[in-house]
């Protein structure tokens, strides 16, 4: 079992990030060309808001159609 710093060690420590008001097509675009799943939201780049992946995109979808593109 891995720890964080095994995880970071392997995969470096740059985190990527969205701020908050981004809207969610420009977060898939965004996951597209980083070939990543998932991205910490915060405002600040110091304090974490929560998280977006690409389940809750397509539970979004399935949700909202797509007006859900959208929304930040």
């Amino acid at each position: 079992m891995s720890n964080v710093g095994n995880v970071l060690h392997a995969k470096g420590a740059h985190v990527l990030m969205v701020a908050p008001d981004t809207p969610v097509v420009q977060v898939a675009q965004q996951m597209r060309q980083e070939h990543v799943g998932a991205f910490v939201v915060s405002s600040d780049g110091r304090r974490l808001a929560g998280l977006i992946t690409e389940r809750d995109l397509v539970f979004g979808l399935a949700r909202h159609g797509p007006a859900f593109l959208n929304l930040t």
